[in-house]
């Protein structure tokens, strides 16, 4: 087998002050696999075909379209990091099956995050989680536009830039985004093209201020798991969103992943409605299952979701105005939890289960519970039909299961086989399909043991994608090694925050 190797160089300075992009596009030639090293600068007879002869990173681009079906792009991760140039890439891909694969390693190709630092204003997270940071003039250009197909990308650190990964064309298909991290960005992976067959797993991010990973078109054939996404409140750019379906997109997976705290205060103004939400569907979008997941700290739904055929399962949703705001007519929740509902400002009030016109959702196990009396547990609007089975709910203080609902136009609650009874400061119901049971509880009750455990993806992360930042960081100064140790601080103190204030 033919192998030219190319070097790969990181270069340490400061983000640039201009905009950059790579521009991945297909281009066929030879099947025989080539490797090429990248380092920070070129080496020797710059050939590519060794560390010594390394190809400096303004010839990534050939490194990928030479490259072939199965052929490698080695990134040299411990010399520095690298600096954007202003120079578009046209990528090439490989075949399917036989991806071409761009990946961070040291000088012994074993695995390690390269760096890229982007023109992106630098961002510093509050001290405290709930302070928002104006973010619309944040900037930031676009990274990656891939246009081919058959890639693999991984062990990457992306910081201070705009969109990192783009979908530029029809027809990209065959691609894995894999064991990357990522800082201070508008959107990871975003694009209004139709793609399929795309993976993105084990990838951690903190600081987004608009959608962290989205498809669109009549994207299909989609997997994203064990994501961890905290957009730590950047807000005032026409509001973020966690893990975002529109148009037509559907076949779509989502396992084992987090997004949190995002933002929207329409420019602090209490009379309108604030957008945000941690997982969203539109009308057009079907067939769609998310499991093992978690919402957390967004200023509208934890998930707010209008298409067909949804199946939510072993999910969480705490601390978010709405948990669950549910739309269409096919909505199934199996095993899912919900745990007091806050609303941050804006228009509408908190509820753990929110149905619009018309809207059928099925309710099976789990647990929803809070003890705040402003919250309507229920809030289903003209003709929606919300039905439960063996859900327990718990909900404690002067709060109550039926005086704080809110049904109008026809809308009902069905509880099969259901009976209720009131303790104390304390009121329980457990719905289920078998007859003539009764739950109560006292005063108080303690989290399931698994509440956490069942929505919480990191054991499965790869040892990359710990989330990391430092509260008091400039992401200008993050090297190879920081972001992943701080930005496990971010999301551990989000969570305890959550659970100060549920019970």
């Amino acid at each position: 087998e033919k192998s030219v190797k190319l070097v790969s160089a990181c270069l340490i300075g400061m983000a640039p002050s201009f905009p950059f992009s790579f521009l991945l596009i297909i281009s066929f030639g030879s099947t025989i696999a080539i490797d090429y090293y990248i380092r920070t600068q070129a080496y020797g007879a710059k050939t590519g075909d060794s560390w010594n002869n390394a190809w400096g990173p303004d010839r990534i681009d050939d490194a990928v379209k030479n490259a072939n079906a199965s052929g490698t792009v080695y990134i040299r991760a411990d010399e520095g990091n690298y600096t954007a140039s202003s120079t578009n890439l046209y990528y090439g891909g490989g075949q399917i099956g036989k991806r071409v694969r761009i990946r961070g390693v040291d000088a012994s190709l074993n695995p390690k995050l390269a760096t890229f630092v982007g023109s992106r204003k630098s961002f510093v997270a509050p001290l405290n989680p709930e302070t928002p940071t104006n973010a619309s003039a944040f900037g930031g250009g676009t990274f990656l536009e891939i246009r081919g197909r058959s890639l693999e990308i991984a062990w990457l650190r992306f910081v201070n830039i705009g969109f990192v990964i783009a979908f530029g064309t029809n027809n990209v298909s065959d691609v894995l985004i894999e064991n990357c991290d990522v800082y201070n960005v508008r959107s990871f992976v975003d694009g209004d093209a139709t793609v399929w067959n795309i993976t993105i797993r084990n990838v951690t991010g903190f600081g987004y201020s608009k959608k962290f990973i989205r498809f669109q078109a009549y994207s299909h054939d989609v997997l994203v798991e064990n994501v961890v996404a905290d957009s730590a409140r950047q807000a005032y750019d026409n509001f973020a969103g966690g893990f975002v379906l529109d148009e037509n997109a559907f076949d779509i997976t989502v396992r084992g992943c987090w997004f949190l705290n995002g933002y929207d205060n329409q420019n602090n103004d209490s009379s309108k409605y604030w957008n945000s939400d941690g997982y969203s569907s539109e009308r057009g979008n079907h067939d769609i299952l998310i499991e093992n997941s978690m919402a957390s700290g967004w200023t509208d739904g934890g998930h707010d979701h209008k298409s067909e055929n949804i199946t939510l399962r072993n999910c969480s949703a705490w601390d978010n105005k709405r948990n669950y705001r549910l739309w269409g007519y096919t909505t199934m929740l199996y095993d899912c939890t919900s745990i007091q509902p806050h609303v941050r400002g804006g228009s509408g009030g908190q509820s753990h289960i929110y149905l619009n016109d018309n809207a059928l959702a099925t309710v099976i196990g789990g647990e929803f519970r809070h003890n705040d009396s402003r919250t309507r547990a229920y809030y289903l609007e003209t003709a929606s039909i919300l039905t439960l089975i063996g859900v327990d709910e718990i909900f404690t203080g002067n709060a109550s299961i039926g005086g704080n609902n809110y049904i109008v136009g026809g809308a009902k609650i069905v509880r099969l086989n259901a009976t209720s009874s009131s303790v104390a400061s304390s009121t329980s119901r457990r719905s289920t399909a078998a007859s003539g049971t009764t739950s109560t509880v006292g005063t108080s009750r303690s989290l399931p043991s698994d509440a956490t455990s069942r929505s919480n993806p990191t054991s499965s992360l790869a040892p990359n994608s710990t989330i990391n930042t430092a509260s008091n960081q400039s992401s200008d100064d993050i090297g190879n090694d920081v972001v992943s140790s701080s930005c496990r601080c971010a999301i551990a103190t989000s969570v305890m925050a959550i659970l100060s204030v549920a019970f």
